[in-house]
């Protein structure tokens, strides 16, 4: 048996036996506990204490087996008593104290001034003809003096149902105070004392639906009265239900368990109605507002939760829910969900799913699958009533909204099939058009809606039909997007708050701010929206508010950390922690909206989303494999992710909250961005294949400056490097003029509002993103020129100013600036002259004023080494009679390195050729170099020789020559500490530079030398773990062996790699060796054919090949 459409059957027949007044409500002592009264079995339990009476719970032969603690934690087990003890003990104080006592102690326990609870007003209110209890107390008739629609009378003994002046009773079973109902004696002659009373009681039972409200079939009152009834009922009377508020999905009762009870009480006429089976649609029926709301009204205490709770919304369910057009309801349910979001401008697809039951694609589907039956039928009533209430859709849309529609009638389904199958295989045919036409006013004359159901309607519609946002072409975050300061500040000057509004548009001051990078203004700002919102009832609103401002003092807190001394921090610190979503959803939250708002403030809503788009990644990477074997796929999957990503940007932006300071937040948009640019690199595939593919297949192909904005925004420097690396070309652009004049003005606006409103908002961060992505476009001279005069003007604000992060920002931005330096001299070269000499000379003078305060270590850990080899090398290039246009600036600065005086030697070997008046420098050089170690001296050499500041000749080479002996002479105790020898592979080169340039031409001396090369490879690279350092050893190695025409060459050692550096007269001779030795040419091409597989840049693969084809 299906229980919960067997509960909601039955509520519907109890909601009928109402209706024609043949319903009577059995109230028990469950009802009462909620006034603090106790149940039969406590009062039972109160007595035998007096008694001395003790119930054993453990048995004494299993007591001996346990320890002290556990026999205590088992006699704290709440005791229960069986239907003869519950008889036997008050008939056994009745006898031991007598008649006078036995009245008293029941006055004592009953004599409290009591107040009715929600219950006992509910009971009046689902207006029954009688209402019979086993309870002795007046909480029943006092809740009907106070709000019956007809009045009843109290019935206690056989007398007042005689002489009772209203039709309605309050049947009060087992009697009073005065006259109870309670021990053996009284059982057995309760016949005899209520004559009247049993045998009308008999009759109501046998003639009406009875409803037991407060019972619990573990009592033994109560299975004694179930007997007494199923005695009367037998298998032909009216139904009796008990309802049942015990948690079985969230305790150890098992179904079996609930099973069996279930069949226990059939058997005896009686269903029980389970309020766990009915739970979601009590839930969203029945919300705590409405609790809160009851209790006012009546004046009323709070239920505790629990029991108590679940039955009066159980009972409030079966009074107010209208269970017998679920369809109509399903419509209702949506919309007053949606009233209840309101106060949100977007609502994501995710969301509305929630609201639906299912994801509103469906609406504009052929057909309804793979939903539950109950679901289908709602929305296709829902989808009918759509297509009839707006007259502006396209004939695609109707027919996506009625195509198998199951709410219509045979017939019409079956002209809308044909009218289908003719639009879908024929042109534009205005018969088939009129037609469609046709078949909609008929349904529009036969289905009539009515005013208010189609305003429903409509708002439902609006709010199905809004979620797909084109984030990039909303006007109203041109500002946001593009990082306009100016224009944000201005907007928050003239913006006005309304805070009794309810809506997220009061959120939009803290949004700004925190664009601005003012958090903790931000922070106060949303404190106040929480609290106004809350003396205004805007309860979701509020919630949303707390969220908003738990986060974010989460965020202040953990950014300002160490800053103890920040009286904000730690009065935001200690706010934010007491904000408690989860009790403030339970506490204002309407239970129908409740499990929306969890999903929306636990970030499941981001889980799900990125669930989606893990998923459309691994179809992409399955998409980009297949292209690359040769295939095609069209799908739309980047479809799908891009409407993923606008979809949660504008839910985030468009309600002006800070999503995407969360990780699950930026963790969609990391994956994303993975997966478009396999996109790319597919769509680079297709591009390349062309001609050799059957079919179009779908990928990304172009980017917009929007593309770059989500990236910037919430990827890291990581997950781009990563992405662009793979990349062999320039990035593609949508708009090439348009993005670029975007990017460009993004970027010169985020240092804008840096240097003029100190935002910080993960400045440094996206400093790098911007500049590597920079490495990925093709700019203009123009373009560069601009990107690099914002970035001067940075330098200059960054070293002028005390700057919280300033170390990391110099710590990193010197790899990022000569990489995007090189990257933009090789896109564009031969053109030697691209970058601006001017502005390189600017970058090399604020290099070297940072560095004079720094020691050599600091330096090129910090990249300054590699930042003046890089300017100086292009300025070189770009002129090599260059000269710096402020010789003195420079020359001061030189000077003015003191702390290190190998940096400074470093420094002037590179600014050396630029110098006009060198002999001053010249004279330091070469003092410098006197007092260098020779790892030093070596580090230096090749710019010294370069700057022409130390002259090549024999005396050099001998010296040269020498060191290259002391370092071939290993240290095994070294391997540990120095496994890279940089100083060694230095010295290679020099020897391979003075090869190539005829300074070393001793045949004898360089054979002697390879040999004690080859003798240091075999004696001690087993010894040595470094294999970088052993590779580039193999590499110099073979390079001074080809350049020197070395007789013995093992060629299947070779990296082929290394032919780009080798001179054209040294690979004639290698071609020469080829041809006579077949044997070497063909390691060689072995070896080559290998290496060439691993080769991912085009550019470099085509070198090499055409050597190789030279070569052989």
């Amino acid at each position: 048996m299906n229980l919960r459409n067997f509960t909601l059957t039955s509520i519907k027949k109890i909601q009928e036996a109402q209706q024609k007044g043949k319903l009577i409500v059995f109230v028990g002592a469950g009802v009462s506990q909620n006034s603090n009264l106790p149940s039969w079995n406590d009062l039972v339990n109160q007595l035998a204490q007096d008694l001395g009476i003790e119930k054993k719970i453990i048995p004494e032969e299993l007591e001996e087996t346990l320890t002290e603690e556990q026999v205590e934690i088992l006699k704290k087990h709440k005791i229960h008593y069986n239907t003869d003890e519950c008889l036997k003990i008050p008939q056994y104080y009745f006898n031991e104290f007598g008649e006078k006592e036995y009245n008293n102690k029941l006055h004592n326990i009953f004599s409290n001034k009591l107040e009715p609870n929600p219950i006992n007003y509910l009971i009046v209110e689902l207006d029954p003809k009688h209402i019979i209890t086993t309870n002795y107390d007046d909480l029943l008739e006092k809740a009907a003096e106070s709000i019956a629609k007809t009045p009843y009378s109290k019935v206690s003994c056989d007398r007042d149902l005689a002489i009772a002046p209203n039709n309605n009773l309050i049947i009060k079973m087992h009697g009073e105070l005065d006259k109870i109902v309670l021990k053996e004696r009284d059982y057995d002659t309760y016949s005899n004392n209520f004559k009247l009373i049993e045998t009308f009681v008999k009759g109501l039972i046998a003639t009406n639906t009875i409803l037991f409200v407060g019972f619990s079939a573990e009592d033994a009152n109560v299975r004694k009265l179930f007997q007494w009834i199923h005695d009367i009922l037998g298998n032909s009377c009216q139904p009796a239900y008990l309802l049942n508020t015990d948690e079985y999905k969230n305790s150890n009762k098992s179904k079996e368990e609930k099973r069996v009870k279930f069949e226990y009480l059939k058997e005896m006429g009686i269903f029980s109605l389970y309020y766990d089976e009915i739970q979601d649609d009590i839930k969203q029926f029945v919300s705590y507002d409405i609790l809160i709301d009851y209790n006012k009204k009546y004046k009323l205490k709070a239920l505790e939760k629990g029991h108590g709770e679940r039955l009066f919304k159980l009972l409030y369910f079966i009074q107010k829910k209208n269970v017998s057009n679920d369809n109509s309801e399903y419509i209702e349910n949506c919309y007053r969900k949606l009233k209840y979001l309101e106060c949100l401008n977007y609502i994501p697809n995710n969301i509305l799913a929630k609201v639906f039951g299912c994801n509103t694609k469906v609406f504009m589907q052929y057909g309804l699958y793979g939903l539950k039956p109950y679901l289908i039928k709602s929305l296709n009533e829902l989808k009918l009533k759509i297509a009839l209430i707006d007259e502006n859709l396209s004939n695609d849309q109707y027919l996506a909204l009625l195509y198998d529609n199951s709410y219509l009638e045979d017939d019409i389904k079956k002209q809308i099939y044909g009218i289908y199958n003719k639009y879908r295989s024929t042109e534009k045919d205005q018969v088939i058009e009129n037609k469609l036409q046709n078949v909609i006013n008929d349904l529009r004359n036969l289905y009539k809606i009515s005013k208010d159901e189609k305003t429903k309607i409509e708002y439902i519609w609006s709010k199905i039909y809004s979620t797909e946002p084109i984030p990039s072409n909303n006007e109203e975050f041109k500002d946001i997007i593009l990082y306009n300061s100016d224009g944000i500040n201005n907007e928050l000057k003239n913006i006005n708050i309304d805070y009794s509004e309810n809506n997220v548009n009061v959120f939009k001051k803290a949004y700004l701010l925190i664009k601005l990078g003012k958090h903790k203004e931000a922070y106060y700002e949303f404190e106040k929206i929480s609290y106004e919102a809350n003396k205004n009832n805007n309860f979701i609103l509020y919630v949303i508010a707390s969220f908003n401002q738990f986060y974010l003092g989460k965020l202040l807190h953990n950014k300002y950390y160490f800053k103890s001394d920040d009286i904000d921090i730690e009065n935001i610190k200690d706010q934010y922690l007491k904000i408690n979503i989860e009790d403030l959803i339970e506490r204002f939250i309407p239970s129908e909206i409740k499990t929306i708002i969890k999903y929306i403030t636990s970030f499941d809503i981001f889980k799900e989303v990125y669930s989606n788009v893990t998923d459309n990644y691994d179809k992409i990477s399955t998409a980009y494999q297949y292209v690359k074997n040769g295939g095609s796929s069209s799908n739309s999957y980047v479809q799908d992710l891009y409407g993923y990503l606008n979809e949660i940007f504008a839910y985030s932006n468009y309600n002006f909250c800070i999503f995407e300071y969360y990780e699950e937040y930026q963790k969609i948009f990391r994956k994303a961005f993975n997966a478009i640019f396999i996109s790319y690199l597919t769509s680079l595939e297709v591009e390349a294949n062309k001609d050799k593919l059957m079919w179009r297949t779908n990928a990304v192909n172009s980017f917009d400056y929007f593309n770059f904005y989500m990236l910037i925004e919430n990827c890291n420097e990581k997950d781009i490097e990563k992405n662009l690396k793979d990349i062999p070309s320039i990035l593609k652009l949508h708009k090439p003029d348009v993005d670029k004049i975007k990017l460009i003005n993004a970027y010169k606006n985020i240092i804008s509002g840096f240097i003029n409103y100190k935002i910080d908002n993960n400045f440094y961060s996206k400093f790098h993103l911007f500049f590597k992505l920079f490495s990925k476009i093709d700019f203009s001279q123009e373009e560069i020129f601009e990107i690099i005069d914002n970035l001067i003007k940075l330098i200059n604000y960054v070293n002028n100013n005390e700057l919280e992060n300033k170390f990391n920002f110099n710590n990193t931005k010197n790899k990022t600036i000569y990489y995007f330096l090189v990257d933009v001299y090789n896109k564009n070269y031969p053109q030697k002259d691209f970058l601006n000499n001017e502005q390189l000379e600017k970058l090399l003078y604020l290099t070297i004023e940072e560095s004079i305060n720094i020691d050599t270590h600091v330096a090129k850990a910090f990249n300054y080494d590699c930042m003046l080899r890089h300017i100086c090398g292009i300025l070189k290039s770009s002129n090599n009679s260059y000269k710096l246009k402020n010789q003195k600036k420079f020359l001061s600065l030189v000077n003015k390195i003191n702390n290190d005086s190998y940096w400074k030697l470093f420094v002037i070997t590179y600014i050396y050729p630029f110098i006009i008046e060198q002999e001053d420098l010249y004279g330091i050089a070469h003092n410098l170099l006197e007092n260098c170690s020779t790892k030093q001296y070596v580090d230096i050499l090749f710019q010294s020789i370069f700057s022409k500041i130390v002259k090549v000749d024999k005396k050099l080479v001998q010296k040269v020559l020498l060191l290259l002996k002391n370092e071939l002479v290993f240290n095994p105790g070294k391997v540990g500490y120095f496994p890279y020898n940089v100083t060694l592979l230095q010295l290679l080169s020099l020897i391979d530079y003075f090869i190539k340039n005829n300074k070393l031409t001793s045949k004898k001396v360089i054979c002697d030398l390879i040999e004690d090369l080859d003798t240091y490879k075999e004696n001690y690279f087993e010894q040595i773990m470094d294999y970088n350092f052993k590779e580039n050893y193999n590499d110099n190695l073979m390079i001074i062996k080809i350049s020197s025409h070395y007789d013995d060459i093992d060629f299947s050692e070779i990296n082929i790699e290394i032919l780009r550096y080798i001179k054209p007269s040294s690979l004639d001779s290698v071609k020469t060796y080829f041809q006579n030795n077949q044997n070497e040419r063909d390691k060689f091409m072995e070896k080559s054919i290998e290496q060439l597989k691993n080769i991912t840049d085009k550019k470099k693969y085509k070198e090499i090949m055409d050597i190789i084809k030279k070569l052989i």
